[in-house]
């Protein structure tokens, strides 16, 4: 998948060249971001958050605070967006809002969700780390921690 400055998100590669550009997005200077559930998140440079199905039909389009160029990050359960002015985490499963972190000088740099589920974001010179989620309440001995999402979004 490749956005370009005239808001289209095209779809390269061997299976990509049967779905046709998605358009009017916006200008687009991140790279897309594919969500644990197949759907794909693209930000525009002019503050707009689209969501697109895996075969490029467009969900929704959500007006943001302000700009980026910031690729979107996706854990299996909520999305991080930088921009300009603030951070916000948004619920997947609803693609609603749920945190926000106001800073300035941010929307350069995407978040980046690590292996214990942190959120590490830089906005101006500052680097800003955010807790994962609590550990599991349950721990089985010889049993490994779950590392990718499961059919249900859950995991790290």
């Amino acid at each position: 998948m490749v956005g370009d400055d005239e808001g289209r998100l095209r779809f390269l590669g061997p299976n990509g060249s049967k779905i046709p550009p998605v358009t009017n997005l916006g200008p687009i200077a991140a790279a897309p971001t594919l969500m644990p559930d197949g759907r794909i998140a693209v930000i525009a440079r002019t503050g707009f958050l689209s969501i697109l199905r895996s075969n490029g039909v467009h969900d929704s389009t959500t007006d943001i605070v302000s700009a980026s160029i910031a690729s979107v990050a996706a854990s299996c359960t909520h999305l991080f967006v930088s921009t300009t002015e603030e951070l916000t985490t948004w619920d997947i499963a609803h693609m609603t809002p749920v945190a926000t972190v106001t800073w300035t000088k941010g929307g350069t740099s995407a978040p980046v969700v690590g292996p214990a589920g942190h959120v590490y974001a830089v906005a101006g010179e500052t680097m800003f780390v955010f807790p994962g989620p609590p550990p599991p309440t349950i721990s089985l001995p010889g049993v490994p921690a779950r590392t990718k999402c499961d059919v249900n979004g859950n995991g790290r």
